[in-house]
């Protein structure tokens, strides 16, 4: 008799291993958006179950959630395309959805980032980081143009309308970007490009070169840019924004380089010249660093010394006079 029990005790542990249970609540018909170019949904809630080749997605549609499960830090939704009652899986790396409705908010941004707990829950540092500023709380309310200055954060926990594009969109001059980009039509809105280039500009008074390397990207290329990194480095990977989860997408951004670094996406650009020159002066022209080292737990991105945003002149001059000492670096 204790052997039968021992034996159905190692049998019970050896399938929870292999089958977690899945912490999972249902959802009402919650919408959500297919994020990649083009792909198709899985029959389980896992990545090595098979594909359901019957229905190909695409970037844009819009799918039914009826459930989110939660397994292998992974969150993923139970759908069904809209008019059709086909159930399928899709992981929430390959979705957009919006974070107005707390319940799934913090299910999902708890699973997302419990990942260092020294630091508290996710949820606890979720709302600790989200009280900080003051932004649109449902961006399904978002304004057409999103106001340069206000604090509207945008990383892993804080997305823009998915189709969100400024209207003040003007392309940049040939001469500030960087040799691999001189033929593509980069772009950011007037403000933006105003400051970057009295930027580039003082800097190369005093003998720095800072070229722009990419600007303003819709989300519809984001999403190409989006699979290519985790066909290459994984579901994981944290190098590149899901499409709606770009700082790019609201043209105030760019992301920068130099000869010194071969005009690359490196984190060695932190050791040129211009890196150098760029944190002890860019908050001038109301420029900053956007994800610096030690925040990737935070804002979900690693450290990016290339990438900087335009949060406007403005912010500068009330922090200026606020306190002398506020920019000691």
């Amino acid at each position: 008799m204790v052997f039968i029990l021992r034996f159905f005790l190692i049998v019970s542990l050896i399938l929870l291993f292999l089958f977690p249970v899945l912490d999972t609540f249902a959802v009402n018909e919650e919408e959500i958006t297919y994020i990649l170019p083009y792909g198709y949904p899985f029959y389980e809630p896992s990545l090595s179950a098979k594909k359901v080749y019957s229905i190909k997605l695409r970037f844009g549609m819009s799918i039914s959630a009826v459930k989110i499960f939660q397994s292998n830090n992974f969150i993923w939704f139970m759908c069904h395309k809209i008019g059709d009652d086909e159930r399928f899986f899709l992981p929430d790396v390959f979705v957009y959805y919006r974070h107005d409705k707390s319940r799934v908010r913090d299910f999902i941004v708890s699973g997302l980032m419990d990942r260092d707990e020294s630091a508290g829950t996710g949820t606890e540092r979720y709302n600790s980081y989200n009280s900080s500023f003051s932004r649109i709380s449902d961006i399904s309310t978002a304004p057409d143009v999103i106001s340069i200055g206000i604090d509207f954060p945008v990383d892993k926990w804080h997305p823009v309308p998915l189709f969100y594009e400024p209207e003040d969109l003007i392309s940049i001059p040939a001469r500030y970007k960087a040799p691999s980009s001189v033929n593509r039509d980069l772009k950011l809105r007037k403000e933006a490009l105003y400051w970057f280039i009295e930027m580039i500009d003082d800097a190369e008074n005093e003998g720095i070169e800072i070229k722009i390397i990419s600007a303003y990207r819709s989300s519809a290329y984001q999403a190409i840019l989006y699979r290519r990194a985790i066909k290459n480095h994984g579901l994981r990977q944290t190098w590149v924004a899901k499409p709606g989860y770009s700082e790019h997408q609201l043209g105030t951004t760019c992301d920068l380089g130099t000869a010194e670094s071969g005009y690359k996406l490196t984190v060695d650009f932190e050791h040129t010249r211009a890196f150098r020159w760029l944190m002890e002066n860019s908050y001038r022209y109301g420029i900053y660093l956007s994800y610096p080292k030690n925040s990737a737990w935070l804002k979900g991105y690693n450290y990016e010394p290339w990438h900087f945003r335009y949060k406007g002149k403005s912010r500068f001059n009330i922090m200026s006079n606020e306190s002398e000492t506020f920019f000691t670096r």
